[in-house]
């Protein structure tokens, strides 16, 4: 599961070298900045989605890491979607 982050990791940082060794300078408080922002969207959007399971499925634990998990949750969305009447899963969740 972290594979794809470690590449993604690398490759930024291929970029960031790629780019100061070529003359342009990082900013480096800017960069920072923008890894403070990205984190706290992170917790965000966790957070969110923890909501949303937990309304979704109550005190079923779901680990979305796991494929099996996922289905459940899937299920228990599709479910309800069908039964709220609603056309899409989005809808479902709000």
């Amino acid at each position: 599961m972290m594979e794809p982050v470690v590449k993604l990791h690398m490759d930024v940082c291929r970029v960031l070298c790629d780019v100061e060794t070529n003359g342009i300078r990082i900013d480096v408080d800017k960069l920072s900045q923008i890894e403070r922002d990205f984190k706290k969207e992170y917790a965000d959007l966790a957070e969110d989605l923890d909501r949303i399971i937990n309304d979704l499925c109550g005190d079923t634990p779901i680990n979305l890491a796991s494929a099996e998990d996922r289905s459940k949750f899937f299920t228990l969305l599709l479910l309800r979607t069908r039964r709220s009447g609603r056309q899409s899963l989005i809808s479902a969740l709000c």
